[in-house]
């Protein structure tokens, strides 16, 4: 493992930071929401409009990888998250939700290029574990910005601590770049892309059969894990009666078990449960915590909602590293990044749709409890035929 832990600092370092990028302004939605006189709960639009560009970059992000290198696409999504996010803060309404495309962008280039870089330096029997450290990147990413964003807008405003988060963001580009002479050696600056180009790894996702059943799980499983995160300060703030200081604290204590949980997870699916298995498991699980976190009222006490928060986060953030590991394990490392981005494009097609589709609910009913009940019975519905589709003999665990 001594050889996998730059590398890993570094995808770690990164996924953090573009995770950051993309959560500052759902964690300050009640803020911004009373700024522009819009109901809170209609920060899932703007998440849905991250992850608009996140498709498009995710699916460029395996060509992109082999022309330019792993670690000069990081330093790009890093750039390209920070500049669009403090152009967020810096614009009216209008350029708030035109970058928070540009912003996903960003975040969509992160995956591939890290999944590259693992899936060349980790031992098969290591990549649960590995691969679900990456990821648990992204909610230690969502639980900084739960910290620090509410107490930076109380000292800044919420346009400068918008600013100083995406100065953040943006700087870590330069930290990595050491990594580029012995990370990037494999890149083919010759390698053709086209206009065709980007749409060749979801035919890659669509011929598949592994790669397809991975790709159904993660649309179902991201939409509900997305549409709670993007509302969760403001479901805390409207229906809990917390204050925004303390709804970013639980929002935090929700990314602190989603760490706890992909790491636990990985190691499972690496030593225990084969991650297929684990998969159609979680979201059984997912289904049960979604019904029970509906049931919020402002007279539960502070440790419930807090406990409440920690199951959320254990529940619905600790699939991802298991499902990229799944990706490196069944197709040749030189095509990882290319399935990678071909399937985390239906992940983040289910991050279009399903915070837009939780808003809606939302917005229509007046009642955030329909919205967790609709999206909790579509992801026990997917786990309970990713459970029925497993015919083959579960193979070993090494």
């Amino acid at each position: 493992m001594k050889g996998v832990l730059w590398p890993l600092g570094a995808t770690m370092l990164v996924q953090a930071m573009v995770a950051m990028a993309i959560s500052v302004v759902p964690v300050l939605s009640p803020v911004l929401g009373a700024h522009y006189g819009l109901a809170p709960s209609l920060v899932g639009l703007y998440s849905s409009l991250v992850f608009v560009g996140a498709i498009s970059f995710t699916l460029l992000g395996g060509l992109l990888v082999k022309r330019f290198g792993a670690v000069r696409c990081s330093q790009a999504a890093l750039a390209i998250a920070g500049a669009a996010l403090a152009v967020t803060a810096l614009g009216p309404l209008a350029g708030m939700i035109a970058f928070a495309i540009v912003t996903g962008m960003g975040y969509g280039l992160a995956t591939p290029g890290a999944s590259h870089i693992l899936a060349r330096v980790t031992p098969a029997g290591r990549r649960g574990v590995v691969f679900s450290l990456k990821q648990s990147a992204v909610p230690i990413g969502g639980l900084i910005a739960g910290l620090i964003a509410p107490l930076a807008a109380a000292g800044l405003g919420w346009r400068g601590a918008i600013v100083a988060i995406a100065a953040l963001v943006a700087a870590v580009a330069f930290v990595i770049h050491p990594l580029r002479r012995t990370l990037d050696d494999d890149r083919d600056p010759s390698f053709p892309i086209t206009i065709r180009s980007p749409f060749s790894a979801v035919d890659e996702v669509l011929k598949n059969p592994k790669l397809r059943g991975l790709a159904i799980a993660a649309f179902a499983y991201a939409a509900m894990q997305s549409s709670i995160f993007s509302i969760f300060t403001a479901y805390l703030v409207e229906i809990g009666g917390l204050t925004l200081i303390a709804a970013g604290q639980a929002f935090a204590a929700m990314q602190t078990a989603g760490v706890a949980a992909r790491v636990g997870f990985g190691w499972l699916s690496d030593k225990v449960i084969p991650a297929r298995h684990l998969l159609a498991i979680l979201g059984l699980v997912m289904a049960v915590i979604g019904f029970a976190t509906a049931q919020l009222t402002a007279a539960w006490p502070v440790g419930v909602v807090f406990t409440m928060a920690a199951l959320v986060g254990f529940a619905a953030a600790g699939w991802p590293g298991i499902y990229l590991a799944e990706i490196a394990r069944v197709v040749p490392v030189d095509q990882v990044s290319t399935a990678t981005g071909g399937t985390v494009a239906f992940s983040f097609l289910g991050v279009v749709i399903g915070p837009a589709l939780f808003s809606t609910i939302v917005a229509a009913s007046g009642s955030y409890a329909l919205a967790f009940y609709v999206f909790s019975a579509s992801a026990a519905i997917v786990g309970g035929l990713l459970w029925l589709a497993i015919r083959e003999k579960p193979e070993p665990v090494t």
